[in-house]
């Protein structure tokens, strides 16, 4: 899966979830695409939120999030920056990463489900 990295125009940007300065950023669909067709999904958004809601996330919390939350998770219950910022994973790694430099690049472990 080939993971879409932006830059910002000043060559360094902001994490939506831990804040930290980041010079490259990947983009996260708050809604994951790969629930867009699914009935349940369709129902409770429109097109245009499904396609737009998007965060800019550095790496490591990107990373953390797939292996926090599965895709099915991800649009029904996180499907937005404070549903995610109030889980208390996600509180825990955002409270631990922030300290680290920009180029710290963590080791991420899937949650047992």
């Amino acid at each position: 899966m080939k993971e879409d990295v932006l830059e910002s125009f000043d060559g360094v940007s902001h994490c939506q979830l831990c804040r930290r300065r980041i010079s490259r950023l990947t983009r996260r669909h708050l809604i994951p695409r790969l629930r867009h067709r699914n009935k349940k999904t369709r129902k409770r958004f429109d097109r245009q939120a499904m396609t737009t809601r998007m965060a800019r996330l550095c790496k490591p919390c990107h990373k953390q999030l797939h292996a926090l939350f599965s895709e099915k998770e991800l649009a029904e219950s996180y499907y937005s920056l404070d549903a995610l910022r109030q889980h208390v994973d996600v509180q825990r790694f955002i409270e631990w990463i922030s300290g680290k430099p920009e180029e710290f690049v963590p080791r991420s472990y899937r949650k047992q489900r």
